[in-house]
């Protein structure tokens, strides 16, 4: 692994700690760890050596990670990108296979929703298309099953308040058919759902999609009338 030597975007810091794991190392540095790998013929790094890391900073990859000179694993930024799509292309024949294997069985499963549910997803299937179907209807179909759960053991929005911020125990007891499988958000997307339901329930299919809050509007296919922004 040899350092392009015109790349210039990295941050070097001095290495407070050390942990030796079984394939790699954790290095501790300015209150972050950072996962190195172990490379055949290199020492492991030690405390008070310099520690070079490579990448756009703080939210990014960090693509490569030298210490004191020693390059435990690095790729320029066309490298990474490169990665990065092969990656994604990879996930995405994954979902592919996913959508086919499961279609007849996802089907049913909408086809077993209170109509409003039905409409609601018919909505995102007609405006985000068969990438809709593929990377999020899974999710969206989970939170709206869990949504007709809650809403058909609780049956008031009050009841549903109540639930939402009730210890999880005592949510497994309110509604049986709770699934284990929940996020923070999926939880919360099924409770506004459900509430929706049961006091407006005309705006089941209206409400925004459960993962729009991460990946946006548009890519969901969760078209909004620019008065309702």
């Amino acid at each position: 692994m040899k350092i392009d030597p015109s790349d210039d975007q990295f941050e070097e810091s001095v290495i407070d700690a050390v942990r030796v794991l079984a394939d790699g190392y954790d290095l501790t540095h300015d209150g972050w760890t950072l996962s190195c790998p172990k490379v055949e013929g290199l020492p492991a790094p030690r405390v008070g050596e310099t520690l070079r890391c490579y990448g756009r900073g703080i939210g990014y990859t960090v693509r490569g990670i030298v210490v004191s000179g020693r390059v435990y694993r690095y790729l320029t930024e066309a490298q990474e990108h490169e990665r990065h799509a092969a990656q994604c292309r990879e996930q995405e024949a994954t979902r592919e296979q996913e959508l086919a294997t499961n279609l007849a069985d996802t089907d049913r499963r909408i086809a077993a929703l209170p109509v409003l549910f039905q409409e609601r997803l018919a909505k995102f299937q007609r405006d985000g298309g068969h990438a809709f179907r593929r990377d999020y209807e899974g999710y969206e179909l989970f939170c709206c099953e869990q949504a007709v759960a809650i809403a058909d053991a609780l049956h008031t929005g009050k009841a549903i308040i109540a639930f939402h911020a009730a210890p999880w125990e005592e949510q497994k007891r309110l509604v049986p058919g709770l699934s284990d499988g929940h996020s923070g958000n999926t939880f919360g997307t099924a409770c506004l759902l459900a509430r929706t339901y049961v006091e407006q329930p005309e705006f089941v299919p209206k409400v925004h999609g459960a993962l729009t809050p991460l990946v946006g509007c548009e890519a969901y296919g969760c078209k909004h009338p620019a008065s309702a922004e």
